[in-house]
Parts: structure tokens; C-alpha cells; sequence
């Protein structure tokens, strides 16, 4: 058990990797808002995203007997690879919507984690390792339905995280007006925004269409990047306080910000 949780662990991380590198040179040689996060801090959120990834390791193996219980399989088969990519993310946004608003709503002490930084950068999107669990259920059981074989998983995978790492980033290369089709790092930013009027809008990470349809939606405006964070947990800096932030009660506070200035669209 505790060898394949480790090897699990390994896997999902050397995945991982080579999104970070990717996302880091975005960061460093394109345009950036404001500024580049330190490489001391960057480290640290590496870090982060190691003890998310093996703790939601350990979670998933320990859930695994439940989960091969349901049966999942795919609907679609190799013949669908393009399509069924498509569907599975089009399927697991959605349902990734509902969840996060969910989260928002009762579990917010848990998923504040995921919002602590104060500096929002591409590997600045880690959660607690208790969301894997729930993203499993939540998103990987909807997108794993539609999820074509056999290379649906991983590039389904590799598409979802860079996306994930993208929206988090500083990088002023966004989408402009192209953001009503895909979600880009000035929408998700006004999620993790400070500022009271932009508290829940924006849950969907992909695509906004949800967020336009049942009326959460915030289209940022030019001058629209506001600070982030959490103050009530403040900057996780430790394993320890990351582990164990989610034991602390927190509940937001109305916070006004002062916006910075920044590059147009």
C-alpha cells in the first residue's frame, strides 16, 4: 500500500514538473503584472505542491476499493480521442463548477487553503491535500465517464493542469475579449480577489460559460487586478500551518484594496 501510494505520488509529481517549468518561463520571459514572484518563494510553493500531491495520494489509495466499487469506464473508445477530450472537459468544468461553489458555501475552511497566497503566481495553485479526495469524486468520475483510451487520461491531465497553472499566473498575456470562450488568469484572478464585490464570481476554471449561465460570472475590466489572498490565514510559509490551517476558523472579512496599476489587454 504505502509503496504504490509513493509511486503514485512520484508519477503525479513528475508530471507536474514539466508544467511548472513551462509556467515559470511564461512568467519570467513574457510580460508580467506587477511583480515576478521570488524564486525563494516559487520553491516554496514547489514544495506545497509536493505535500498536496502525496497527501492526495495517500487519500485516493485509501478511497481506491470504493472507487473500483463504482465500475467506472469510459463511454467513448479511441475512435472518439478528439471529441471525447472535448466532452470529458466540457463534462468535468461543469461539474468542477457546482463543486467549487459547494466548497465556497460548506467548505470553505478547507478550500480557503487554496486561496491563501498573497502572491498568485502559476505554482501558486495548490489546495489542501483533503480536495484531492473530493476532486476525485467530484471531477475525475464526470470527465472519467466521457474520457476516451487509452491516452484520454493523460492528456486530458496535461491539458487541465497547464490550464490550471495559467489562470493562477501573473503573466499579462491574456485572452482580451477571447475570455467569453475560455477563462483566463484576469477572470480567475477576480475570484481570489480581496475586493467584497468580487466574492463569488468566477468558479469556473476552463471555461466561463457556467459562470455567464447561472449568473456568477465578473468580466474584468482593464484595470481590473486586484490583490488576493486570505487574511484571516495570512501566507502559508510551513508544511505544518498547511496541513493544519483548515482547522482554524476562518470566515471573511470585508476588505477594501487599493489596485495597482497594470498592463492593458
Amino acid at each position: 500500500m504505502l509503496g504504490k501510494v509513493i509511486i503514485a505520488g512520484l508519477f503525479n509529481f513528475a508530471k507536474m514538473f514539466p508544467i511548472f517549468v513551462g509556467i515559470v518561463l511564461l512568467e519570467e520571459l513574457g510580460p508580467t503584472i506587477g511583480l515576478r514572484m521570488s524564486w525563494r518563494v516559487r520553491l516554496r510553493n514547489v514544495g506545497l505542491w509536493g505535500v498536496y500531491i502525496f497527501g492526495g495520494a495517500v487519500l485516493c489509495g485509501v478511497a481506491q476499493p470504493v472507487l473500483d466499487a463504482l465500475y467506472i469506464r469510459p463511454l467513448l473508445r479511441n475512435w472518439a480521442f478528439p471529441g471525447g477530450i472535448l466532452a470529458a472537459l466540457v463534462a468535468g468544468d461543469f461539474a468542477y463548477y457546482w463543486f467549487h461553489r459547494f466548497e465556497h458555501r460548506f467548505l470553505w475552511r478547507w478550500h480557503a487553503v487554496h486561496h491563501s497566497p498573497r502572491e498568485l503566481a502559476g505554482v501558486s495553485g495548490y489546495s489542501h491535500p483533503a480536495e484531492s479526495l473530493l476532486q476525485t469524486l467530484f471531477w475525475t468520475i464526470p470527465a472519467g465517464i466521457l474520457m476516451p483510451n487509452p491516452f484520454g487520461p493523460l492528456v486530458l491531465f496535461l491539458i487541465t493542469q497547464s490550464w490550471d497553472q495559467y489562470v493562477h499566473s501573473n503573466t499579462a498575456l491574456g485572452l482580451g475579449r477571447w475570455r467569453v470562450l475560455l477563462a483566463d488568469n484576469r477572470f480567475h484572478r477576480i475570484h481570489h480577489s480581496l475586493t467584497p464585490e468580487h466574492w463569488n464570481h468566477n468558479f469556473g476554471v476552463m471555461f466561463p460559460w457556467w459562470d455567464m449561465m447561472f449568473g456568477t460570472a465578473w468580466m474584468p475590466g482593464r484595470d481590473e487586478w486586484p490583490e488576493v489572498g486570505v487574511p484571516e490565514y495570512g501566507e502559508i510559509r510551513s508544511v505544518g500551518k498547511f496541513l493544519a490551517t483548515p482547522l482554524i476558523r476562518a470566515k471573511r472579512t470585508e476588505t477594501s484594496t487599493a489596485l495597482p496599476s497594470i498592463v492593458e489587454d
